[in-house]
């Protein structure tokens, strides 16, 4: 009985294995039919189907990666010729596919070694020599790639893939000349071969011989006046060299004949970038009623919407279409370029992070948030988000420069040349690179460095400011305030709405009294740039010094207003508070706008610095101590609680702990890094302590305090000539600074 359940059993099992395998080999061929047919949707079903029911059927698997790959689904398509060509290792076009795709996803050592077994089989397969020289090139293994490569040429010289493969290898290690030779020679092999005259124009392009490019370009086209790759080249050239009518021939080729969304789009920006946006909606409106196209037809109709300046409805579009894709990377990149122009940081930078967690390499969003970290004086975190575009894009030298800008304002002028230096030896023909190595050196005091570059900027560019800016920063800087003044007129003459032409002139006509003059020009500046908070701060310096100060509460007032994360801006009103005996009605003000507006950090911070400095230091404790649990990152309450702290002698640990963010947040200002000194002075880290005040000093010499502070930082490590030099200093700069005084009488001095 027994034995005749268990052949029931069996009997079962087989037939339903027989079942299984008819069902799978009818999907699979109905799979044939629609794919022949060209309904891709339907084929991948019925593949699937097939491969459901025999997960080893490795042609059924095949047939999937092929469909996948004809309906513009590639990481599908990779998945499953790897796991074809996994179930085929005895089928060398599988395994040719498979490696195809391997080198496309950068997994080089799998390439390699699929290639190898292929030629272990066939030595004589010339695909697979090519394609184990695109791998070993891949590995950096660039010896071996020409060896590779020159084998396969060897067993067939007509193969213009080789050709191309050994010229893109040559270039990779900078042999220009070889690599020439390399992509010519593929068009003479096969001059019928499209993708032999792209890579050659590719070539062209790369070594910035545009014409030729352009020329082999239109050889591909004569070969096949409709090929969608050649089309979108030549439109890519044109743009480039700002050609936009003759772009747009192409692009629409491309949009006619792909079913690819991205075509479509692209002719659309064209229109948008031309502020064609009639002809651009004509393109995105039949896009909204197909779900692949729907988004980015959308996502561009709202920015069409707030071009023309119907912002609330655009926000409305925008807002609509995030609702139901919350992840959809190009409208948070599109919103966050809004909210960044409408001085929204802090929501920009928000944003642009929820679009890096949708899409990490997004550069547009690393670039927005260096912008809004900027804007937000979060200098280390920019410099993250430069970084990461570096990791990216290794060459991009437009990050270059902006780290290197970034790296000068921050202090670190080593770090700013080492990537100027950088930027400049990748891409030597570009002048904002060798202008960011100027600035560089200047602020090292490199002077006799700077000249010949100097030089060499102004015969290359004339007619820039920024070259003219430098120029008359390295003349201040050596004391020649003539033709200092000279090469900044001449900047703002050829850029009025130049920030650094302007402050270098104002700081000119204060240094020669020419407060008339200074004036004059400051509120000139302040009407054309009314929205520029450090400049209404520097606008505001000259006013204290005219002694109009009313007109400077008003400009730090509106400075505040539009940079509350600041720090300058906030000690300056507090002083011209003082100044002008108006502190407890200030109070009292700024404490009735934190009422009303709860969320208003900018008021509440004024209210406690006006309270510490008249010297009501527990008040100001406690609002200091609110304030950083609201805002964590509020850096000058960090930095005043810290130096109360120190100064009361008590919490030091936390006190390092708020200086230290506070520094985090303001790396360059001189007073928050002499918070930092002291607070490690009071914790008689004393190494530390100098390194911080030195840098102070650095920073403005000229500041008494600072010097007092950095000699008694070197009387407690027992540097006595240091700190009876720094302590000569501090007296000499202020000779009624009695603690110096006695400080330095102590010393025998």
């Amino acid at each position: 009985m027994a034995l005749r359940t268990f052949a029931v059993v069996w009997i079962a099992v087989f037939g339903l294995a027989c079942s299984q395998e008819t069902l799978a080999r009818r999907h699979f061929e109905r799979g044939q039919a629609y794919l022949a047919a060209k309904q891709l949707s339907e084929a991948i079903i019925e593949f699937r189907n097939a491969v459901d029911r025999d997960e080893r059927w490795g042609d059924a698997r095949l047939k999937l990666a092929d469909a996948y790959a004809a309906a513009g689904e590639p990481e599908q398509a990779f998945r499953h010729y790897v796991r074809a060509a996994d179930l085929l290792p005895d089928n060398p076009q599988a395994q040719l596919t498979a490696i195809t795709y391997l080198l496309a996803a950068g997994q080089y050592q799998d390439a390699r070694s699929r290639a190898v077994r292929v030629l272990d089989k066939a030595p004589a397969n010339v695909d697979a020599q090519i394609a184990l020289g695109n791998a070993l090139a891949g590995l950096r293994d660039f010896s071996g790639a020409v060896a590779a490569l020159s084998r396969a040429i060897d067993q067939d010289a007509g193969r213009s893939e080789a050709y191309t493969s050994l010229g893109r290898v040559h270039v990779a290690q900078w042999h220009t000349d070889e690599a020439r030779a390399a992509f010519e020679q593929a068009t003479k092999a096969a001059p019928n071969s499209i993708s032999a005259h792209l890579a050659l124009a590719d070539f062209y392009w790369s070594v910035s011989e545009v014409d030729r490019a352009e020329a082999s370009l239109g050889r591909a086209l004569l070969l096949d006046a409709n090929d969608l790759l050649t089309n979108r080249t030549l439109a890519k050239l044109y743009l480039a060299t700002n050609r936009p009518a003759e772009a747009e021939r192409h692009l629409k080729v491309v949009a006619e004949r792909s079913t690819d969304p991205e075509s479509q789009v692209s002719l659309a920006d064209l229109y948008i970038s031309s502020r064609r946006f009639e002809d651009a909606r004509r393109v995105l409106l039949p896009m909204t009623t197909r779900e692949r196209s729907r988004s980015a037809a959308e996502t561009r109709l709202a920015s069409i919407a707030y071009s023309q300046g119907a912002s609330t409805e655009a926000h409305r579009m925008l807002d609509a279409l995030l609702a139901r894709e919350p992840n959809n990377a190009d409208a948070l990149v599109v919103k966050a370029q809004w909210l960044l122009g409408e001085g929204k940081p802090q929501d920009a930078w928000e944003s642009a992070n929820n679009a890096l967690a949708a899409s990490p390499s997004r550069v547009d969003a690393h670039s927005i948030k260096v912008d809004a970290e900027t804007a937000l004086h979060r200098p280390g975190d920019a410099v993250k988000s430069l970084l990461n575009i570096l990791k990216l894009e290794p060459g991009n030298v437009d990050a270059q420069v902006r780290l290197s800008s970034l790296y000068l304002a921050r202090g670190e002028i080593a770090a700013a040349m080492h990537t100027a230096d950088e930027a400049l030896t990748e891409h030597p023909e570009r002048l904002d690179a060798r202008l960011a190595l100027v600035r560089a050196h200047i602020a090292g005091g490199d002077y006799k460095l700077v000249e010949p570059e100097l030089a060499l900027l102004k015969r290359q560019a004339p007619a820039s400011a920024n070259v003219l800016v430098a120029e008359g920063t390295l003349r201040m800087r050596r004391g020649d305030q003539r033709a200092a003044r000279d090469a900044f007129e001449r900047a703002l003459r050829l850029d009025p709405k130049s920030r650094e032409a302007f402050i270098g002139l104002t700081t000119l006509d204060v240094l020669q009294h020419h407060v008339t003059q200074a004036l004059t020009r400051t509120e000139f500046r302040v009407s054309i740039a009314a929205n520029d908070p450090e400049l209404l701060l520097v606008a505001a310096k000259v006013f204290v010094v005219a002694g109009d100060l009313p007109r400077a509460e008003e400009l730090l007032r509106r400075s505040i207003a539009l940079d509350p994360r600041g720090i300058n801006n906030f000690a300056l009103l507090a002083s011209v508070l003082t100044k002008r005996q108006m502190v407890d009605a200030a109070i009292t003000a700024f404490d009735e706008t934190a009422r009303s507006q709860p969320g208003n950090i900018a008021a509440r911070l004024m209210s406690a610095i006006l309270l510490h400095a008249q010297g009501k230091l527990a008040e100001a404790t406690s609002r200091y101590e609110e304030i950083l649990k609201a805002d964590p990152r509020a850096a000058l309450a960090a930095n005043n609680l810290a130096a109360l702290y120190a100064d009361r002698g008590d919490n030091l640990l936390y006190a390092q702990r708020l200086a230290e963010s506070a520094s985090a947040e303001q790396p360059t200002h001189a007073g928050v890094r002499d918070t930092l000194g002291w607070v490690y002075l009071s914790r008689k880290l004393y190494g530390p302590a100098i390194n911080e005040f030195s840098k102070s000093v650095a920073a403005e010499p000229s500041n008494s305090l600072y010097q007092y502070h950095l000699g008694l930082a070197y009387i407690k490590s027992g540097e006595t000539d240091h700190a009876r030099t720094a302590l000569q200093t501090a007296i000499k700069l202020n000779p009624g600074l009695s603690d110096a005084k006695r400080a330095l009488k102590a010393l025998g001095a």
